[in-house]
């Protein structure tokens, strides 16, 4: 009886429609399904076009109808609509077939809609069962096939379908169950796409693995029926096996600190819908070859940093602090006589001395690798200790059961990494570590850490000498200094080594990172001066006013100092770092460019990227470029020298070797790398920029492609310097060079200046070591 009335009522709604009673009604009503856009997943490309990254409110991936694999659309018209080219909105036949089927099996077991009419449902008048609304239904589908084509209707039901597991649309379906896009499907992934349409939270193979091939076997029987496919073809895609593919970014993946800082700009910027709602792509100009260079760089170095020191191990403080030896034993035993013993548990465990511990009320060995273990030892003065001297009987410590019974300690990574790859000329970032296993929404140590930079700001010092008048030929005096910083407090800036080495050329005393020089550079024009053009240059973290910071006492983001460097090496120009290249809406059209302005409707923001203000003349940023490859040739950072190449670079240690920085330039790109620990603890005894980071920064240039040079420029002259070829400013050359002796090709070279040792006693060899900072304030 519904059948009948079904097929009576449209009948009148074709009639009515023909005589264009309805017409009108009927196209203000069909404005919505025209116009549809619905939110779409933003994806996010490499520099060669690879999707690197997907986030969305909905995930759906929207693709047009010629785009998809011809396979699918033959599934889906064989399971949902076989007379779709045939009909005119409404399929009489199938409503009568479906009838047929529902009353031999004596339920409803299938349906007679059609796609056009699918689409009306789910976009415009909902899926209440009434007959109002299969009438309304079917007077729209009518409609709209008067209005739209069969391939723009088709379009939008591919792209509309919800296929289970949280997918909408062919495409996101087929990358979320076969890992592979819907314009490349064989006939097994096209059928269980089509399969899942009735019932897609039943059919999913990720709810059902069963269901889902029998229902993919069903649609391959409905292919061969039709013609579209062969019974041998069918017959081996119905045993190929379902294997969905995990889902999305893992926090191992090299690239989540790149993907996560491109989130945030994009929520940053355009908010939390629009990205979906206007349907953007985001190409960026990541490099996915240098970015997993760079994350293995990163993690090797911060291992092997582990390694020299050894492992981290956190003992279990005692709050009570009982003051006799049978207090602290008897608070050891209460807290370790109910621990799990079981292989694979963790819990407090004490230690017993001779190789043992107390666990459970009772007594396990120690493995004998454990006992040689050397432990890191948080006082920046000593060396690593091993681990039977570092522990006290009945001290507790997190202790895990092995497999043979014995108890190892639990030790953990302590030591973190960052590391930032941008094209000087451009901005552009190459690649971004964000941390050594960053979490997909975790904190990205590139972007976001503070962390005193140490002597890898003094490129910035340098460059306000050069640009007042001096050269690297100048001369500063490296001699004992005393200032008074902040509340009146006494400072004396030392050399790493202890000892000063009298009045050196600026160049030399840039190389080999001496600090006196620097302080007495900045001193002379002014931390002002400095801070003007560090600002200028794109640093933006707050910069310490008082002296202390020609030594980098002030704290900055990994990705600032890169970028500030890549100033320099432009020749003074600011370089603004640029994660985004562009951006494309829903219609494929360019809607946004680094540097430039969004052109979205109600948008007013400006992509990050493009060409900043000039803070130096060229001819002294060339300078401190000469005085970076100086550095790399003949200073601390000679590890990463390499015949036949122009690089440049600078080397960072913070006091106590809490911060290891090396930044430099190489082929076309510069490079920041940063290690240390996220609670500010020292990496450890002798590790310094040029000890721990260094490494990582030579493993990523290595990675990078060929790139052009920085260019000298025109009003630069090259003259003798001691062992090397020096450049300066021409219009700034020193009085002194007059009679300064320069030798001959034959010539012996002459020694390096006498080393001048002061009173004060020798320290450890800490390379490049800062001052703990003084309280903000202006110095006399």
């Amino acid at each position: 009886m519904l059948a009948a009335l079904w097929l009576i009522a449209s009948g009148a709604v074709v009639v009515a429609g023909t005589r264009g009673l309805l017409i009108p009604w009927l196209d203000a009503e069909l404005a919505p399904i025209e116009t549809w856009q619905p939110p779409t997943t933003v994806q996010v490309f490499d520099r060669d076009g690879e999707v690197v990254d997907a986030f969305s409110l909905v995930r759906r991936v929207w693709v047009p109808v010629e785009d998809v694999d011809p396979l699918l659309v033959d599934a889906i018209i064989a399971a949902e609509d076989r007379r779709f080219y045939d009909h005119h909105g409404v399929d009489g036949l199938g409503i009568l077939r479906a009838l047929i089927r529902n009353l031999q099996a004596g339920t409803v077991r299938q349906g007679g809609s059609t796609i056009t009419q699918q689409v009306v449902k789910n976009v415009r008048v909902g899926a209440a069962r009434s007959l109002l609304r299969k009438l309304h239904e079917a007077a729209l589908a009518l409609r709209l096939e008067q209005r739209m084509t069969k391939r723009e209707i088709l379009e939008i039901y591919l792209n509309l379908i919800y296929l289970g597991s949280g997918n909408y649309g062919v495409e996101a379906a087929a990358m979320d169950y076969l890992g592979t896009s819907a314009r490349d499907l064989d006939l097994s992934g096209s059928a269980l796409l089509a399969g899942l349409i009735p019932a897609p939270s039943r059919f999913s193979p990720r709810a059902d693995l069963e269901a889902a091939q029998q229902r993919r076997a069903r649609v391959l029987e409905a292919m061969v029926s039709l013609g579209t496919a062969t019974a041998t073809a069918a017959a081996a895609a119905a045993r190929r096996p379902i294997a969905p593919p995990p889902r999305g970014l893992s926090e191992g993946d090299p690239g989540v600190g790149y993907y996560t800082a491109v989130r945030r700009v994009v929520h940053r910027l355009l908010g939390k819908r629009l990205p979906f709602e206007a349907g953007l792509s985001v190409y960026t100009p990541l490099d996915a070859r240098v970015q997993r260079a760079a994350t293995r760089a990163v993690r090797e170095a911060a291992a092997a940093v582990e390694a020299r020191q050894g492992i981290r191990l956190d003992l279990i403080p005692n709050e009570a602090a009982p003051p006799t030896r049978a207090e602290r034993r008897t608070w050891a035993l209460a807290l370790t006589s109910s621990t799990a013993t079981t292989a694979g548990s963790c819990g407090p465990v004490a230690w017993l001395g001779r190789g043992r511990v107390g666990l459970g009320g009772g007594s396990r060995a120690v493995p004998a690798e454990v006992l040689g273990l050397q432990v890191w030892n948080p006082d920046s003065d000593a060396k690593p200790t091993p681990f039977p001297q570092v522990m006290r009987r009945h001290d507790l410590f997190e202790g895990c059961v092995q497999a043979t019974g014995e108890v190892a300690p639990r030790t953990k990574l302590y030591v973190e990494g960052a590391a930032v790859v941008l094209d000087w000329r451009t901005g552009q970032v190459r690649a971004l570590v964000g941390g050594r296993d960053m979490a997909l929404e975790g904190f990205n140590r590139a972007t976001q850490a503070l962390r005193q930079s140490g002597s890898a700001f003094k490129p910035f010092v340098f460059a306000a000498a050069l640009d007042e008048g001096d050269t690297q030929l100048d001369t500063a005096l490296d001699a004992p200094l005393a200032l008074v910083a902040g509340k009146n407090r006494l400072w004396e800036p030392q050399n790493a080594g202890g000892y000063f080495l009298g009045r050196v050329a600026l160049r030399w005393a840039f190389a080999h990172s001496l600090n006196t020089p620097a302080v007495r550079l900045a001193a002379r024009y002014g931390t002002l001066g400095v801070i003007r053009r560090a600002r200028a240059a794109g640093i933006r973290s707050p910069i310490r006013r008082d002296l202390t910071m020609a030594l980098g006492t002030s704290e900055l983001r990994p990705i600032e100092l890169a970028g500030g460097i890549a100033g320099i090496v432009r020749g003074g120009v600011a370089v603004k770092p640029a994660w985004i290249d562009r951006l494309v809406d829903f219609d494929g059209e360019d809607v946004g460019r680094a540097g430039r302005l969004v052109a979205l409707p109600g948008v007013g923001v400006q992509l990050p990227g493009g060409e900043g203000p000039r803070f130096m003349a060229p001819g002294p940023a060339w300078e401190v470029v000469d005085m970076m490859r100086a550095a790399i040739e003949r200073g601390t950072g000679k590890a990463a020298f390499a015949k036949g190449e122009f690089r440049g670079g600078k080397t960072g240690t913070t006091s106590g070797n809490k911060d290891a920085w090396f930044v430099g330039f190489a082929r076309g790109h510069v490079v920041a790398v940063w290690l240390g620990q996220d609670d500010g603890r020292t990496l450890g005894w002798g590790e310094s920029g040029g000890r721990a980071a260094l490494p990582a920064w030579r493993t990523i240039v290595e990675a990078l492609p060929p790139g052009p040079d920085p260019e000298r420029p025109p009003d630069v002259i090259a003259l003798p310097f001691l062992d090397a070829h020096v450049d300066v400013t021409a219009d700034h050359v020193p009085q002194f060079r007059m009679r300064h002796h320069i030798p001959r090709e034959d010539e012996p070279l002459p020694a390096a200046p006498r080393k001048l040792r002061p009173r004060a006693r020798r320290r450890a060899p800490q390379p490049d070591a800062v001052p703990e900072p003084v309280v903000e304030g202006e110095s006399s």
